[in-house]
């Protein structure tokens, strides 16, 4: 092995262990909250109970992770 691909390999290993560990402290950080907590602008509270309930409706939650 010659000097060039040493370097190449080095740097590869240590660009794949900061990737890593970046990519697994973003992905920490993402969590789903169950519930928003909002407050309806252009609509009364009733309002805003029935528009959330038409779009639990129209969009069912899943078993699958939100993006």
């Amino acid at each position: 092995m010659n000097r060039r691909d040493a370097i190449k390999n080095a740097t590869l290993l240590l660009g794949g262990v900061l990737s890593a560990s970046a990519i697994s402290g973003v992905m920490a950080g993402c969590k789903a909250e169950p519930k928003l907590n909002w407050t309806p602008k252009f609509c009364t509270a009733d309002e805003a109970s029935t528009l959330e309930a038409l779009v639990d409706r129209i969009i069912p939650k899943t078993d699958t992770p939100e993006l």
